[in-house]
């Protein structure tokens, strides 16, 4: 499905904040 760029910077975050950094 295509997600707005918005949703793709904020899915990013928290896949950082899982990982820790």
């Amino acid at each position: 499905k295509l997600m707005k760029l918005a949703d793709l910077e904020d899915n990013f975050r928290l896949e950082l904040l899982k990982v820790g950094y």
